[in-house]
């Protein structure tokens, strides 16, 4: 029977690449689960991605990231950028950048 997710699991869904053969989700599978705040990881090679849950207040989709990295492989990742209306300060910039950051997925924000 499966281990039951941690109450507060967050599920990535990362893009990989490098990825060539099984080995390397072995490889990859077993990077993941041994890094701190990692809940569950299952790597795909035909779909190039790996689903994993964290522990939100153990580990981040940064941290995430960079253990991919560490283990020969890359999370391909996405810059967007988007206007936001209403800020008047720093103080507003700094709240907006705050709240992106914490959702999950989001490696960096800059306001």
């Amino acid at each position: 029977m499966a281990a039951a997710a941690a109450p507060s699991a967050v599920d990535l869904d990362l893009p990989i690449e490098g990825m060539t053969c099984a080995a390397c989700v072995q490889r990859l599978e077993m990077a993941l689960r041994q890094a701190p705040g990692v809940v569950r990881a299952d790597v795909n090679l035909a779909l190039e991605s790996a689903r994993v849950a964290i522990d939100a207040g153990e580990t981040d989709a940064g941290m995430v990231a960079e253990t991919v990295a560490r283990t020969g492989f890359a999370v391909r990742t996405e810059e967007r950028a988007f206007a936001v209306q209403g800020m008047t300060c720093s103080a507003c910039a700094n709240r907006v950048e705050t709240a992106l950051e914490r959702i999950p997925g989001v490696v960096d924000a800059n306001v």
